[in-house]
C-alpha cells in the first residue's frame, strides 16, 4: 500500500495500540516499555508530504497519540494560499459544508413562490439569486420570495455563507417553473333575450 493511501481511520489507530508506520507495523502491544516512534514519524512526514503535494490539499495537522499522551504533533503546508500563513498544530481549518439545494422548483403564475433549500452547514445567511430572469421573467419579490412577470421558466441559485467552521456554499443554477394561472370563473350574465 503506497503511504498516502492511508484511511482517516487509519491514521487515527495511529498510537491507540500499535507503532504504526505507512509501511508496516513498527511496534506493537501493551507493555509499557518505552517505544521509538522515530521511524514511524519519517516515514509519516514523508506520506504526508507526498499526499499534500498529490491531492492538492493545502494543509493538515497531525498528531501521534499514545494512552492519551501526545507523543508527535506538527503542522504541513498553508492555511491560507494567499497569505501562505502556516497552520499549527491547533489550527482548525473550515470544512466543506454539505451540498446546498434549492428544493422549492415549481410555482403558479400571479402567486410569488417562498424559496426553500436543503443541505448546507453551520450558521452562515442563506440567501437566493435570478440567475436567469427566463421567459418567467423572474425577480426576488422579497429576500425570500420569487415572482414571475408570466409563466414559464427562470433559475436562481441558494448560497449559504461562511461562518467560523464551514466554508461557504451555492446551489448550482436550479430551473423553477411557473405554471399558468387558472382563470376565473365565467359566468353567463345575459340569460334573456327581447
Amino acid at each position: 500500500m503506497s503511504p498516502y493511501t492511508l484511511s482517516r481511520r487509519d491514521w487515527l489507530k495511529l498510537g491507540a495500540v500499535c507503532a504504526y508506520s505507512p509501511f508496516g507495523i513498527v511496534g506493537c502491544g501493551d507493555s509499557d516499555a518505552p517505544l521509538s516512534y522515530n521511524a514511524t514519524i519519517a516515514d509519516a512526514r514523508s506520506a504526508i508530504l507526498k499526499a499534500l503535494t498529490d491531492s492538492g490539499t493545502p494543509s493538515i495537522s497531525v498528531a501521534l497519540i499514545e494512552r492519551n499522551r501526545v507523543i508527535w504533533s506538527e503542522a504541513f503546508g498553508v492555511i491560507d494560499k494567499a497569505t501562505n500563513a502556516a497552520p499549527t498544530t491547533v489550527t482548525l481549518p473550515h470544512a466543506r459544508p454539505r451540498a446546498l439545494t434549492l428544493t422549492s422548483t415549481s410555482g403558479t403564475y400571479g402567486s410569488d413562490l417562498t424559496l426553500t433549500k436543503s443541505g448546507g452547514s453551520g450558521t452562515g445567511a442563506v440567501s437566493y439569486a435570478v440567475t436567469t430572469a427566463g421567459t418567467a421573467g423572474c425577480s426576488l419579490a422579497t429576500s425570500t420570495t420569487l415572482a414571475a412577470t408570466s409563466a414559464g421558466t427562470c433559475t436562481v441559485t441558494v448560497t449559504k455563507a461562511a461562518d467560523t467552521n464551514y466554508l461557504v456554499a451555492s446551489s448550482s443554477a436550479t430551473t423553477v417553473t411557473f405554471a399558468q394561472a387558472a382563470q376565473a370563473a365565467l359566468t353567463l350574465t345575459s340569460t334573456s333575450g327581447t
